[in-house]
């Protein structure tokens, strides 16, 4: 009798195989939710990182469309620019030369395509299209020092490659400039 009641109190002492293997999953299936939550938590960030840098890009282009309204009367803005990767800064060659409004409005759209690329993925988009009213019609042929006022809608659109699966993300600003 005395052997029996030793037994029993041994194999109390120890813990089973069983219930190690069941502390184990309990403690990996939380293990797996942290590891998806950090996942999500880092896609989140990269969105919202994204998002910001794309709504820079778009307020660097309504400035130049606001600060060359002839050239967006003219319809010298609309089109797509494509980022385009750079090492370097660009320089703008109307910084120190006189230029029409139609030149600095080329030279604002490469200007645009390296600073998207250097801030957005490869391939971002920004399309614009500036639909001007009828009384903005009669300003484009003066001279350039006057800057007239627009009275038209630009469409901005800038579209980027979210993820590593290739999805897309597009936002649309729709500005007077």
């Amino acid at each position: 009798m005395l052997k029996s009641r030793e037994l029993l109190k041994s194999r109390k002492q120890g813990v089973s195989l069983v219930e190690v293997l069941v502390a184990i999953v309990i403690f990996m299936v939380g293990l797996m939710g942290l590891l998806a939550g950090a996942a999500r938590t880092i896609r989140t960030n990269q969105d919202a990182f994204l998002s910001s840098h794309a709504t820079n890009v778009a307020n660097t282009y309504i400035s130049m469309l606001r600060r060359n309204t002839t050239g967006v009367i003219a319809g010298d803005y609309n089109g797509t620019v494509i980022a385009t990767p750079r090492s370097t800064v660009y320089t703008s060659a109307c910084e120190t030369a006189t230029c029409t409004p139609a030149q600095v409005a080329a030279d604002d759209r490469v200007m645009l395509q390296s600073v998207m690329g250097q801030t957005m993925p490869p391939a971002t988009q920004l399309a614009s299209v500036c639909t001007p009213h009828a009384e903005n019609a009669a300003i484009v042929g003066l001279a350039n020092a006057y800057a007239p006022v627009y009275s038209g809608l630009c469409t901005l659109t800038l579209t980027w490659t979210s993820d590593k699966n290739g999805n897309t993300t597009s936002r649309i600003w729709r500005v007077k400039p």
